[in-house]
């Protein structure tokens, strides 16, 4: 059934502030998930999903990531989008 394919269940997409990364957590979270959005810098305006949480995070840095990590309960699914893209 549409909307609830990934209810109960948390991805964390990094680079959620971007055009891809924002459009992957809108649809995870329009599937029922939930969303936990990574990049350099928390998202605003339309590329912040209303009910996800965001974390502004160095992705180079791998003491910023383990705490990321460390944070919670791990992600069912981790999306990477962090990239450069040029139309």
């Amino acid at each position: 059934m549409p909307g609830e394919r990934f209810i109960d269940r948390t991805v964390m997409v990094f680079g959620a502030g971007g055009a891809l990364g924002a459009g992957l957590a809108a649809a995870f979270a329009g599937e029922g998930a939930g969303v936990i959005g990574v990049d350099r810098a928390e998202p605003s305006g339309d590329r912040r999903l209303e009910g996800a949480r965001y974390h502004a995070v160095d992705v180079l840095d791998d003491r910023a990531l383990a705490a990321l990590f460390d944070d919670g309960p791990p992600p069912w699914a981790v999306v990477n989008t962090v990239g450069g893209f040029a139309p």
